[in-house]
């Protein structure tokens, strides 16, 4: 019985992997060259200040009510500083931060992935998610300490709901 229910969970990982391979094929193409090299990482004023803006609260300091200065002169809405905070919490390192932002980016990769595959192809999926993953501006702009960055990681969610207004016709 014990020896069954083994094999029995060996089968189930077998289906699992056989069914969901691309998935992890994306995620290792797309996390291939954003979480390596992490010491190659841009570094300077805007990421510095990204970085400190968000670290305040740990020495005792509140949010700024503002984030960074655009280069109009405009102050940015401080939204990045409150999801870099929790990253920040674990670490006040970049190359911990960067990495846990590229971790961030492959994983909305997938997101990506499973989203295109839901409402159209698998083929048109993995192709689509294959050029995103492997685009250099877009492995550049995955990397960096920086609000840009979470662009596509916002841009998922809000092409799911297009999607779902749109094809689905749900509210």
């Amino acid at each position: 019985m014990i020896l069954y229910r083994k094999r029995q969970k060996n089968m189930n990982l077998f289906i699992l992997l056989r069914n969901h391979y691309l998935l992890f094929v994306v995620f290792f193409l797309s996390a291939l060259f954003r979480i390596t090299n992490l010491d190659l990482i841009e570094f300077k004023a805007d990421e510095g200040i990204n970085l400190f803006l968000s670290s305040r609260p740990i020495f005792g300091h509140g949010f700024v009510p503002g984030g960074t200065v655009s280069s109009l002169g405009i102050t940015n809405f401080p939204l990045f500083n409150y999801f870099l905070f929790p990253l920040v919490l674990i670490s006040t390192d970049p190359r911990v931060v960067s990495f846990f932002i590229a971790l961030i980016n492959s994983f909305a990769i997938v997101a990506f992935f499973t989203v295109v595959r839901r409402y159209y192809n698998q083929t048109i999926a993995f192709v689509s998610s294959t050029l995103i993953a492997l685009s250099p501006w877009s492995i550049l702009f995955s990397r960096k300490i920086w609000p840009q960055d979470f662009l596509f990681p916002m841009f998922v969610p809000f092409f799911l709901s297009i999607h779902k207004i749109v094809i689905d016709k749900d509210d």
